[in-house]
């Protein structure tokens, strides 16, 4: 899959601007089209705050002031709050007809017109690779040290094939894997499975292990990303029943999402 046509999120966020930059660089590095798109949160939808009025029109000139001079197909989206659709399902419309969307690491700590389960619900509905650029950082250049979180299931097979546009470009690239438990463990690292299948497409990758102890999974992810400079993370995510019958990231995802100190590539 060639990446041709890129979808990023805006909201109030002064973190906007960063994402924003690195969506450019991304669509000028792949020669893609690039859609920017601000949802209006009303307030018949609970749980967080409703948008100001002089967003809509601020998140326009932010996108068209950083995409003036850069030489690109753009397009921009304004879906009013008199649409009736939360900001999740209006996104996810719009991102089934893309090849990537880039969305913006929540705050939990600053409310603002983003519900909490935003990221979840969108990463699970869309069908596309989302990637999440963390709200703190300078992220213009990404995937040039990348890392693939490897368990063996469909999530992380998916997740394999909608990096491999950006695994193409890398100049270094980590296949790190955690034992499942099942008997695939034992035919021989999965990560020297995949490093295998990578070289195939031309991509000469590392392989790892990571072992569970005492601080997760997620954490051994960043730690192991931090230790290599690692400066993307690839990782496919599977979804849980909560209470309702609604569908939620696994506690990896969860964790990253919260966590992460470099942007990531989640498939599902």
């Amino acid at each position: 899959m060639a990446i041709k046509d890129i979808l990023v999120h805006i909201d109030e966020r002064e973190c906007s601007a960063a994402r924003l930059d690195l969506a450019i660089r991304l669509a000028q590095e792949h020669n893609a089209h690039l859609a920017g798109i601000f949802v209006e949160h009303h307030s018949f939808f609970p749980f967080c705050v409703s948008t100001t009025a002089d967003a809509p029109l601020a998140a326009r000139e932010l996108f068209e002031a950083a995409t003036a001079n850069a030489g690109l197909s753009t397009e921009w989206i304004h879906v009013p709050a008199t649409s009736g659709l939360a900001i999740a399902e209006a996104v996810i419309i719009h991102a089934y007809y893309r090849d990537l969307l880039v969305i913006g690491q929540l705050d939990y700590e600053d409310r603002c017109s983003l519900p909490d389960d935003f990221p979840d619900r969108v990463i699970l509905g869309c069908g596309r690779p989302v990637l999440v650029v963390p709200y703190v950082g300078d992220f213009s250049v990404i995937g040039r040290r990348i890392m693939v979180a490897w368990r063996s299931g469909p999530e992380s097979a998916r997740s394999i094939n909608d990096a491999l546009p950006l695994l193409h470009r890398a100049e270094a690239v980590a296949a790190v894997s955690a034992p499942t438990g099942r008997g695939d463990d034992h035919i021989q690292p999965l990560s020297g499975n995949l490093a295998e299948h990578l070289l195939r497409h031309g991509i000469n990758a590392e392989s790892g292990t990571l072992y569970p102890d005492a601080i997760g999974v997620g954490d051994q992810i960043l730690n192991y990303a931090s230790d290599h400079g690692a400066d993307l993370i690839v990782l496919g995510v599977y979804s849980q029943s909560r209470r309702g019958g609604q569908l939620s990231l696994g506690e990896v995802g969860r964790h990253l999402l919260r966590c992460m100190t470099v942007p990531t590539l989640l498939s599902h």
